[in-house]
């Protein structure tokens, strides 16, 4: 906010016990945010109830929003985010808050590898031969279609959403959000639905990662959005009724469109894909399907953040 003024103005409080603050504003001048890293800023949020910032129980060092209604809305040049977690490593992750129409998340026949067979419903494989990697990072060219499967020789190009983001979208953006923008390891491993916790499904999508800058939220983000304590697993949203009824009211990333997700859905069919089944809950798709989905990408832990991560008043970067 910016505040011109003709002359120096001289603010006088004076409290019960008799102290006084002076706040001088001069013409030309600009109001400044109390600018804060990331960690410093979004730790204001942390609750063990209700909507906001909770510990990860998974990883102690790292947090995640959680609940219906979490203040965690951040304005990167003109679009509104949503924070989904604070990392580790202080960098943050972000999902954008208005959906992109509908795409395939990889287009019918449009990659054949032993994986993808014709792939004639698209294939489920994120990354390529050159960007995929095991929980190690050692570089992979082979993937199970399904947990405890062979593993079978994965295609030479990236899935067609993962290149229109990386190009196309991400060429979009305000450089003065790419470069704060970094490229990482994204978990990209089948999950199944017939798991009985959240931690062997983050098990099963870190087995593989793709390493990039754009993507979409996993399964497991979404899942671990809930404050819900039965939904507590993949498979949780698929036959618990407390999960997928009225979802909204526990889990803010409840989508109203059918979205897509980035994992892979553990399966026979080399095109099954996780994604946000409207309001409800989630499901599997068939990759070359046409249904929406939300860009998310890290942002750098350098970053200053200014704001309250109201909708109204959202974080900010802090130049």
């Amino acid at each position: 906010m910016f505040i011109s003024l003709l002359a120096v103005v001289t603010l006088m409080t004076i409290g019960y016990a008799a102290f006084s603050t002076s706040v001088k504003i001069t013409g030309k001048s600009k109001i400044v945010c109390k600018s804060e890293t990331p960690s410093e800023k979004l730790m204001q949020k942390l609750t063990k109830t209700g909507s906001g910032l909770y510990i990860d129980p998974n990883d102690t060092s790292r947090y995640v929003f959680k609940g219906g209604t979490p203040e965690n809305y951040i304005k990167l040049g003109n679009d509104l985010y949503r924070i989904i977690s604070l990392e580790n490593d202080g960098t943050i992750k972000v999902m954008k808050k208005d959906y992109v129409s509908g795409q395939a998340w990889d287009k019918a026949s449009s990659r054949t590898s032993e994986y993808c067979g014709t792939s004639a419903k698209g294939c489920k494989v994120w990354g390529s031969k050159t960007t995929t990697f095991d929980a190690n990072g050692n570089s992979v060219t082979k993937m199970p279609i399904k947990i405890g499967e062979a593993l079978k020789e994965i295609p030479d190009k990236e899935a067609t959403l993962n290149t229109y983001l990386n190009n196309e979208w991400y060429n979009s953006l305000d450089s003065n959000v790419k470069k704060y923008i970094e490229e990482k390891y994204w978990d990209v491993g089948p999950v199944g639905y017939d798991m009985s916790s959240i931690a062997q499904n983050m098990q099963e999508a870190s087995a593989y990662r793709w390493k990039g800058k754009i993507a979409l939220i996993s399964v497991v983000d979404y899942v671990k959005a809930s404050n819900n304590s039965a939904c507590v697993s993949a498979g949780a949203y698929r036959s618990t009724s407390a999960c997928y009824n009225n979802s909204q009211s526990h889990n803010y990333l409840t989508s109203t469109k059918q979205s897509w997700l980035l994992s892979p859905f553990s399966h026979s069919a080399a095109d099954a894909i996780w994604y946000m089944f409207s309001t409800t809950s989630i499901r599997q798709n068939n990759a070359s399907s046409l249904i929406s989905f939300y860009p998310s990408f890290y942002l750098s832990s350098d970053i200053k953040l200014c704001g309250e991560g109201t909708e109204a008043n959202p974080y900010s970067i802090s130049e």
